[in-house]
């Protein structure tokens, strides 16, 4: 029965995870959470052994989900770690009672990374923005459904190319707003132009450093430069205990995406299309999340809050 479970949860993440709007963080806590309520398992370490098979079978479906998949499953299991082995049956009765509600909770506390970003993202601005994130395009909405206007400055995105995405998708829901996409070339060009960067994230890492799509470096350190702030839009649940400490680090986390240049005669000729780059805490000014504006030099503490101290 516990492989069926386990089947039949990851098809259903699988299903979730095709909207590309779909939070991965409340997809993997709303599957877990089902598999817990509905395990047979007798103690902590089956309930482990179950949620460690869901993981996998996720895994091995959706072979490119984002790196942040596992510091979701991670918060999930380190709060499933402090309950006691003793009191299992009755721990599993009020997890099961309050786990909608749990849910539901945590549904309206994403929602609120947006309004948080709200003071930062005013009428009459120009804002800077690479590629496609579903809480860049949530907060952007936010900002224009109170009528403001306010022009948006949107990378293509290379290698991704998911920049026209964004556009196109601000464009149906807000045709009032001033929407220009420019080649990743122009980012410095451009960024006199720019009141704020605003920006989303695969993962935090502890020293609240950026792992993102490719890109985001280069935009975040011309910024720097122009000083313009870098607001990175993200939940605490892409919060992570690694640091990049070297280029190997980099290279252990790093993914290509399929991408091939137009115009090439010689098709010897290589081409770099890796997804992502770091960036360093220095360089980004606010992260936003559901816990309302913080530091990068904040991402420690919250870190030992959600997962205890190691």
């Amino acid at each position: 029965m516990a492989e069926n479970l386990v089947d039949t949860l990851a098809n259903e993440f699988n299903e979730a995870y095709q909207n590309p709007d779909c939070s991965v963080g409340l997809a993997v806590i709303r599957v877990l959470t089902k598999l817990v309520v509905e395990s047979k398992a007798t103690t902590f370490m089956g309930v482990e052994q179950d949620v460690s098979n869901l993981q996998k079978a996720i895994q091995k479906k959706c072979p490119k989900l984002p790196l942040h998949f596992t510091g979701a499953a991670q918060v999930f299991r380190a709060g499933l770690s402090k309950a006691s082995e003793a009191l299992i049956t009755d721990w599993k009765k009020v997890f099961a009672r309050h786990a909608n509600q749990c849910l539901s909770d945590a549904e309206k506390v994403i929602s609120l990374i947006p309004k948080h970003s709200d003071r930062f993202l005013q009428h009459g601005m120009t804002i800077m923005t690479r590629g496609y994130d579903p809480m860049v395009f949530a907060a952007l909405s936010e900002a224009a459904t109170q009528g403001r206007k306010f022009h948006v400055l949107i990378t293509e995105g290379k290698p991704l190319g998911d920049g026209v995405t964004l556009a196109n998708n601000l464009r149906k829901r807000f045709p009032h707003l001033r929407i220009t996409v420019i080649p990743d070339s122009a980012v410095g060009l451009m960024m006199n132009e720019t009141d704020a960067v605003l920006l989303g994230t695969d993962l935090v890492l502890e020293d609240g450093g950026l792992l993102a799509p490719v890109g985001t470096y280069t935009m975040s350190v011309i910024a720097s430069i122009h000083r313009k702030p870098v607001y990175c839009m993200c939940e605490t649940f892409k919060f992570n205990r690694k640091f990049i400490l070297s280029t190997s680090d980099l290279t252990s986390m790093q993914r290509k995406v399929k991408y091939e240049i137009d115009g090439l005669d010689d098709m010897s000729i290589d081409w770099d299309a890796r997804e992502f780059d770091f960036t360093p805490a220095k360089f980004v000014t606010l992260l936003i999340t559901e816990k309302g504006p913080m530091p990068p030099s904040a991402v420690t503490y919250e870190l030992t809050k959600l997962l205890g101290v190691s």
